[in-house]
This record gives structure tokens, sequence and C-alpha cells, in this order.
């Protein structure tokens, strides 16, 4: 998808540190599940019970999502690591 294109350009390829050997800081790209969805891509920020999901995108259709764990009707999140290193596919067939 293109909800990270300003840092994440369409077609490159991210490795991702687990979640258990990398340490994530606020402000991190980090690879989540929400609900056990499929994992998405972006900054996160996450503080006393409150995660922030964060795009950087030049697609104004994504927005911020803040999930709240205190709140009962709020999705399971799991994250799964941190984006370390990443690079274009320059694959032509």
């Amino acid at each position: 998808g293109d909800s990270m294109n300003k840092v994440l350009p369409d077609g490159c390829y991210a490795y991702i540190a687990p979640y258990d050997e990398a340490e994530i800081l606020n402000g991190d790209i980090a690879a989540v599940k929400v609900n056990g969805d499929e994992a998405t891509v972006k900054h996160i920020k996450m503080f006393d019970g409150v995660i922030i999901l964060e795009p950087d995108s030049t697609n104004p259709d994504h927005k911020r999502r803040v999930i709240d764990e205190n709140d009962p009707d709020a999705p399971y999140v799991r994250v799964l690591g941190k984006v370390v290193w990443y690079d274009y596919a320059f694959i032509k067939f």
C-alpha cells in the first residue's frame, strides 16, 4: 500500500527485526497486526496503554489510528517488529 510512501517507497523491500530482538522507540517504523488482520507498517508510539499508528503518506486518506487498551472495544494489537533496513527491488521480467 501507500500508507508509508514518504518513507518506504513503493516496490521496496523492508527487513523487520522481530519485536523480541529489537527495541522499539516512539516514532520508529514497526510492523503490527490489528485484530489478527494482515500486517501493516506504520510509525508507532506507545505510552500509558495507548498505541498510536501513524501513516507517513502523500495520500490524505490514510489517518492516524489511536488504540487505547483500556477501552473494552479496542482491537487487539500485536507488534511484530521494527523496520531496520529497506531497499528497492530492481527485478525486471
